[in-house]
């Protein structure tokens, strides 16, 4: 038997959610609301629990139209405001970046106000994808011959072999890529 609430007796959803990134990267935290049919409302940014009212160790805040007041350049809102997007990029992250972050939207009315809270772990260390990605090329041109004092000669590698050296960073890659979704998962 199912009993059906009336939806004046709920209390406002709050949602939290974990995301996770390796220092030195940019993240976005994500917070959105419907503008269309609220119109320009005001946002801040926070680290830690939200409280009942505002926002406590701000990091930035919008009227909706434009950012008002931003604790650091690293803080940036990078989303389209007119359509509600709010989101809150971190530049550069570094290890003192890990920790809670609160979205607060302010909704009129009496306890309206939608509270967004995002756990950031910063991973130290070296992003396996990015050293894939700025070492790939190194490894496959070290693979057919091509080593780096030599790239200035433009020396290409013997065409017998590009089509298969092409074929080993190709399985290299999805085998990287594998691996890295796999650690990914473990962390």
């Amino acid at each position: 038997m199912h009993r059906r609430l009336g939806v004046g007796i709920l209390p406002k959803v709050t949602w939290h959610a974990d995301w996770r990134s390796h220092t030195g990267q940019d993240i976005t935290l994500p917070c959105k609301y419907d503008r269309k049919y609220y119109g320009a409302l005001s946002v801040c940014w926070q680290r830690g629990e939200i409280p009942t009212r505002g926002c406590s160790n701000q990091l930035i805040s919008t009227d909706g139209l434009r950012v008002e007041t931003r604790a650091s350049s690293r803080y940036q809102l990078l989303g389209q405001l007119e359509d509600g997007d709010v989101s809150l990029t971190i530049k550069s992250l570094t290890e003192r970046d890990a920790g809670r972050y609160g979205c607060r939207v302010e909704i009129p009315g009496w306890f309206n106000d939608d509270k967004h809270h995002i756990d950031v772990c910063v991973v130290t260390g070296e992003d396996p994808v990015r050293f894939l990605e700025q070492n790939a090329l190194k490894l496959f041109n070290l693979k057919n011959g091509c080593c780096a004092s030599e790239r200035n000669k433009q020396r290409a590698p013997p065409p017998h072999r590009t089509a298969h050296m092409e074929k080993i960073y190709i399985n290299l890659i999805k085998f990287v890529s594998v691996l890295c979704e796999t650690c990914m998962k473990s962390i």
